[in-house]
């Protein structure tokens, strides 16, 4: 199967199980503040110095975190460019004044973002950390549910291809993701999703 270079999530839905999400859509980040899905801390590995002393006396390092930025803010601010643009400028010199997890840079943008704000900082803090670009993050990050819930959802990667990564709830089984496992799997999406019977997705 080709591969586009793009990742693709599974994403859980209680009528019909799978669907298939680029995680650099807009609606793919929309989704993971509106269902509250918060990115998983890295463990191991390399991890970047992103205190406020580092982006001041390295202020070109900021500008990685301008496309981040500007895909996340999109999002929450719909698109709003005037906004989007103020926004980013003031957070690439917040970086150089406050720690991203400290009250003030929390403060400073709360009247933006309103009930965001923490998520955002959230994500915004394990992407600054990271020593991925914003490409290669969005190929090896997992989100996490909220609470305890059987809501909760996991991630777990297709060792077969570094850029699929699946979503499905807690007790679930993954889907084969095998070209023909795939196609056989779709057509069941079709019938369950759909109300048709099988003779009848056949016969289509």
């Amino acid at each position: 199967m080709r591969r586009s270079g793009m990742q693709f999530r599974w994403f859980h839905h209680r009528r019909c199980p799978y669907v298939l999400y680029s995680q650099s859509t807009s609606d793919f980040r929309r989704m993971i503040y509106n269902r509250q899905l918060r990115v998983s801390p890295m463990t191991g590995g390399r991890i970047r110095a992103i205190s406020s002393y580092f982006f001041k006396e390295n202020p070109a390092c900021v500008h990685r975190l301008v496309p981040w930025l500007n895909r996340e803010l999109n999002v929450l601010l719909d698109g709003h460019a005037s906004r989007v643009q103020f926004l980013i400028r003031l957070i690439c010199r917040l970086v150089q004044r406050y720690e991203i997890t400290s009250s003030m840079f929390r403060k400073r943008i709360f009247s933006y973002l309103q009930i965001y704000t923490d998520h955002f900082i959230h994500e915004f803090y394990n992407f600054t950390r990271s020593p991925y670009d914003m490409q290669d993050y969005d190929r090896v990050a997992h989100y996490d549910g909220i609470g305890g819930s059987e809501t909760d959802l996991r991630f777990a990667a297709d060792r077969a291809s570094p850029d699929v990564t699946i979503l499905g709830p807690v007790h679930s089984q993954l889907p084969d993701l095998t070209e023909l496992g795939i196609i056989i799997y779709f057509v069941h999406l079709l019938v369950n999703c759909s109300g048709l019977g099988s003779s009848d997705v056949m016969n289509t």
